[in-house]
């Protein structure tokens, strides 16, 4: 089967660039995961026909992660698609942000721009120490900041929480910017009360036209609940608007497989399960 993979990382730690990695002391994450390592691990049963990396370097040095990946997709094979999606302060001061972005115009690859803003208080991985959505200021500038982006063509990676991705929401609309959300919008399922907040989450966003990626189901212990997940966001997210996403190397399943398998048993068919594996986010990303 062919596929486009939506969500992935890659770092060479000799690049100096990936301070977290080496802060976590994970022996599995302290090592190279670049352009070999995913494409053996992800072309022995299936046709790679594209790829999207995420940014994963220091925030600082997310210039230097850009120039590396543009080398790096000079030996590409012509028939893969390769773009990249990079970092940047969406809520810093409108006039610095637009400044920052020129610095990413020479670089084709870069296809748009994240900024982790995931808050929880009920979840251990909460990357932030506060939550933006809660800062009028903050606010303000996104929304201008997402206003920049939609005039620059770029997309907007957005990763939160979904009581958080209800307040964005009127911003994101408003702004008119091409949105993908990662992750299936981080449900914690856990709890039914939090799964219900994730649902109605969905019904806010069934109404626009943003994207999801269909990955991350490795965290927030939502592994065991990935069939109810998945069948809730196609219930209510149209399949025109899901993408695969892998989020390698940070899954150390076989997702892939485990996702096709169940779209298989939720029914659905080959034409719709091209649409999530291939045709999305050709749409999304490479048109």
């Amino acid at each position: 089967m062919e596929f486009i993979d939506s969500h992935l990382h890659l770092w060479d730690l000799n690049q100096e660039i990936n301070s977290w990695v080496v802060k976590s002391n994970d022996p599995y994450l302290m090592q190279n995961f670049t352009l070999n390592e995913f494409l053996n691990s992800h072309t022995k049963e299936h046709t790679l026909a594209g790829f999207i990396t995420i940014e994963a370097a220091d925030s600082d040095k997310t210039l230097d992660e850009v120039k590396w990946l543009s080398q790096l997709s000079q030996s590409l094979p012509p028939n893969i698609r390769y773009r990249h999606i990079a970092y940047i302060d969406t809520t810093q001061n409108p006039k610095e942000f637009n400044e920052e972005l020129e610095k990413f115009k020479p670089f084709e690859i870069v296809k748009g721009f994240r900024d982790i803003c995931s808050f929880s208080k009920n979840s251990n991985y909460s990357p932030c120490a506060n939550d933006i959505t809660l800062d009028e200021k903050k606010m303000l500038n996104l929304l201008e900041n997402l206003k920049l982006l939609a005039n620059n063509g770029y997309i907007y990676d957005c990763q939160m929480y979904p009581d958080q991705l209800l307040r964005i929401y009127p911003l994101i609309i408003e702004s008119e910017v091409k949105t993908i959300i990662d992750h299936c919008g981080l449900p914690l399922s856990a709890k039914d009360k939090e799964f219900i907040g994730w649902q109605s989450m969905l019904d806010k966003y069934a109404q626009s036209s943003v994207f999801f990626k269909l990955s991350g189901l490795e965290m927030n212990d939502n592994w065991d609940n990935r069939s109810r997940i998945i069948k809730t966001i196609i219930d209510k997210i149209s399949i025109d608007r899901l993408c695969y996403g892998s989020n390698f190397p940070l899954i150390k399943k076989n997702w892939l497989n485990e996702l096709l398998n169940l779209l298989k048993n939720i029914g659905l068919t080959s034409q719709q399960t091209e649409k999530i594996f291939v045709k999305n986010a050709l749409d999304f990303c490479f048109r």
